[in-house]
């Protein structure tokens, strides 16, 4: 329940007429203006009794700088609190935002999400 009330927060603050995307294969993780999916083929997503496991990668004009401030500012509205830089812990999940290349002013970002018991 409360997951829903801070979507609903999340998706007013970003202003009357703003559509929030949220990265495939989650509810509540927003994509960040600007990114988009590389490949929706090539995200990995595992699923068992002990928890899940999504990854995936994204790609846009948009500076590292300005992606980990982008997601410093969004999570913690959503329950996430920062562990590190791009290492964020809620209920269990943990979600890393990782750089993977930044080259001629696009970042290559990989997202992973990883719920369940073992994942700190």
């Amino acid at each position: 329940m409360i997951k829903v009330i801070l979507i609903i927060l999340l998706v007013g603050s970003f202003g009357a007429g703003a559509e929030t995307k949220f990265i495939s294969g989650t509810e509540d993780i927003p994509l960040m203006p600007r990114l988009q999916e590389s490949d929706t083929s090539a995200q990995a997503t595992f699923a068992s009794p002990q928890g899940k496991i999504l990854s995936t990668v994204m790609h846009g004009t948009v500076s590292p700088n300005e992606i980990f401030a982008y997601y410093d500012g969004t999570l913690p509205n959503l329950g996430w609190q920062k562990k590190d830089q791009g290492k964020y812990l809620r209920e269990g999940e943990t979600l890393t935002v990782k750089i993977k290349k930044y080259r001629n002013m696009i970042s290559f970002v990989e997202f992973s999400l990883v719920s369940g018991t073992k994942n700190r």
